[in-house]
């Protein structure tokens, strides 16, 4: 049933980080099981060059919007060109370590022909789903990948499926997470400033406002999976 992943990454200027991610999945993915779809901006002419001039992957270049608030558009993007049965959520500092890890995917995938699910793998922060996989199935049944009234979608994920028991914990999987929170760039400092306005709390912990429209967002998404009853 399950027989392809999507691996959809949206990135900025960050092409050495590009080269080690790229590298790690030609490694350990066998390629017939899998796809890579790019997400760049129109402004970022150095990873332009990069992808385009390597070939392999589909790569969409697109306005640069809102930036970090624009990710939902971004994924939406790149999953209407996606062909796989499952989609995963992937960043530009990822680095896939399990050989074959797509067949760890599909054996867990298999125990659910509903689709209704979603799977996280052994990273960083592991117990927020960062690089979370879900059916398409699922993504169709639910109208969306993301909600974009939301900043932290792999939480999002994970909790609409952790509704109903489904948020799958597959620690035979490593997808390394060089997070650039540990040494901010450009990008992570432009993240977090926009983090700090909508999401964080001086105490560190989400703001009420932001935790109430994560609830909503969550139970809107689970009433459509599972009906009125939920």
């Amino acid at each position: 049933m399950y027989h392809k992943v999507s691996v959809l990454v949206p990135t900025r200027k960050r092409v050495a980080s590009l080269q080690r991610m790229i590298a790690s999945y030609e490694l350990n993915t066998p390629p017939s099981q899998a796809e890579m779809i790019f997400r760049i901006d129109e402004d970022d002419l150095e990873t332009q060059m990069f992808l385009l001039n390597n070939g392999a992957y589909e790569t969409i270049v697109g306005p640069r919007g809102e930036g970090y608030k624009s990710i939902p558009q971004y994924f939406a993007e790149m999953l209407a060109r996606a062909s796989g049965t499952l989609i995963l959520c992937g960043n530009d500092d990822m680095e896939f370590q399990t050989p074959r890890w797509t067949e760890h995917v599909f054996a867990l995938a298999e125990r659910y022909p509903d689709g209704l699910f979603a799977i996280g793998v052994e990273t960083f922060n592991a117990q927020n789903f960062p690089f979370t996989i879900v059916s398409k199935k699922m993504v169709d049944r639910m109208g969306s990948l993301y909600d974009d009234r939301l900043l932290f979608h792999d939480v999002y994920l994970r909790d609409v499926a952790a509704s109903f028991g489904r948020a799958l914990r597959l620690p035979s999987v490593t997808i390394a997470h060089h997070w650039a929170g540990f040494a901010p760039d450009e990008v992570r400092k432009e993240a977090a400033g926009v983090q700090g306005e909508t999401v964080y709390a001086p105490d560190g912990g989400w703001k009420d406002s932001y935790t109430r429209l994560h609830v909503q967002a969550v139970r809107e998404r689970v009433k459509i999976l599972l009906g009125e009853q939920a």
